[in-house]
């Protein structure tokens, strides 16, 4: 393989990690979402400890709306597993369901962040022979 062949290669790779480093951006913004709903669902729930049976309260509905309701069963929660799946489970269970959920995002978090560091740096160490090669087939800086 000639150097302007090497170059292109180079170039390509490159922008494939642009790529892969930008999804992986993408997904920890959904995940850190889905980390604070799940953080705010498990408030919630230590709030509603506070509460009596029967007592009145207000429930979102989105959209910055809200409806009254009174509390039939504070002690009893339904959970989303998926698939429109739920368990019922204590407040208390449902707490630490939460709380091991909200672990396991922050891991998934750590781990994204991880390989976007290697990729970082797998990305420098390709600049670094791009402009080598660019200078030798006589291009340039051809890395922006």
């Amino acid at each position: 393989m000639n150097e302007r062949e090497e170059l292109n290669k180079l170039l390509l790779q490159m922008e494939q990690y642009r790529a892969q480093y930008q999804a992986m951006e993408n997904q920890i913004q959904t995940l850190t979402l889905s980390m604070a709903e799940v953080n705010m669902a498990k408030d919630t729930l230590r709030e509603v400890g506070n509460l009596k049976d029967g007592q009145e309260m207000l429930v979102p509905i989105g959209g910055n709306s809200y409806l009254k309701a009174k509390l039939k069963e504070k002690d009893r929660t339904l959970i989303g597993i998926g698939s429109g799946v739920y368990l019922e489970k204590s407040r208390e269970g449902a707490i630490s369901y939460l709380e091991e959920k909200s672990k396991e995002i922050e891991k998934i978090i750590l781990e994204m962040r991880e390989t976007m560091r290697k990729i970082e740096h797998s990305m420098g160490e390709l600049e670094k022979r791009v402009k080598e090669l660019a200078k030798k087939v006589g291009e340039g800086d051809v890395t922006r």
